[in-house]
């Protein structure tokens, strides 16, 4: 519910820290943890923006969705998650690719498959949610530089490729100007 509330395009007020990607590295989230909000995220001052890709590429996915999706809960109007590429299907579920930093394969390492894919979607489910872009003190704008390429079906009669969703960009670029 945190996450529907949000609009596709955050606008912040400064002072905001500003995070990129995290890809599954745990330790860079204790390094944040230790030296930028050491006393609490309660109790420094601002607000923190991390701008996606918090998975595939790392071995601790998982324990950095649950971090990260922990902190929001926790700090909703502290922290905003942005989705990156990564936080889509067909990246964070390429595990030819990714291998055993894919993670698809390690929610099934970690749970076996049936139950692994389950929380696979469900993360998936609450990445779709997340805000695209964040414009800090309307003069900032603030985005992941990945975008994933369009997942395209077969459905015509002639069998031509349709583009199976509206892209995500119009939906950025359909916002008011600030």
């Amino acid at each position: 519910n945190i996450l529907e509330q949000q609009p596709r395009c955050l606008f912040l007020q400064s002072p905001v820290y500003v995070f990129g990607d995290i890809h599954g590295n745990l330790e860079d989230l204790h390094f944040f943890a230790d030296n930028i909000w050491k006393m609490g995220m309660d109790l420094t001052a601002g607000k923190f923006l991390f701008l996606g890709d918090y998975v595939d590429r790392g071995m601790s996915c998982l324990e950095c969705v649950a971090y990260l999706f922990g902190l929001k809960i926790l700090f909703p109007h502290k922290i905003d998650l942005l989705r990156g590429n990564h936080e889509t299907r067909d990246v964070n579920g390429w595990e030819m690719h990714y291998m055993e930093k894919s993670f698809l394969h390690q929610c099934k390492e970690r749970f076996g498959v049936d139950v692994g894919e389950q929380v696979w979607e469900d993360c998936n489910q609450a990445f779709d949610r997340l805000p695209l872009a964040a414009v800090i003190d309307h003069e900032i704008f603030c985005i992941h530089g990945g975008f994933p390429r369009p997942i395209r079906i077969e459905d015509s009669p002639e069998g031509e490729m349709q583009t199976l969703h509206k892209s995500e960009i119009e939906s950025i670029l359909a916002l008011p100007k600030v």
